[in-house]
């Protein structure tokens, strides 16, 4: 899948989950919800099986919050970050045992502002 497939990809998801959220116009973030400008990094396992953690680079949106995505032939990941909880890291480890349920998006975007 191409790079920008999957962002989509990614981006549609959380779109998805997020009742009422629209894409944004403006640049710096992915998606306008509730006021809350949303940020949607992607990622693939690339055809690998059972990977148990994904790593995440380029942070560089100051007051958003942060929606990974994890991308397996298995299921959908996610993990919800403020740019503040981030701060100058440069690289994100997460690992699965630690994402959060699809129905528990909305929750925790909101906790993250």
């Amino acid at each position: 899948m191409s790079r920008y497939r999957l962002g989509r990809q990614g981006e549609e998801l959380v779109k998805n989950g997020l009742p009422g959220a629209e894409f944004a116009n403006d640049g710096g973030h992915d998606i306008n919800w509730e006021k809350i400008k949303v940020s949607v990094r992607a990622r693939s396992s690339s055809g690998k099986v059972g990977l148990k953690a994904f790593t995440f680079t380029h942070f560089h949106d100051h007051d958003v919050v942060y929606v990974f995505v994890a991308i397996t032939a298995e299921a959908f990941y996610f993990w919800v970050r403020s740019s503040k909880e981030i701060g100058k890291k440069k690289i994100l480890y997460l690992t699965i045992n630690k994402s959060i349920p699809y129905p528990n998006l909305a929750e925790e975007v909101k906790k993250r502002v």
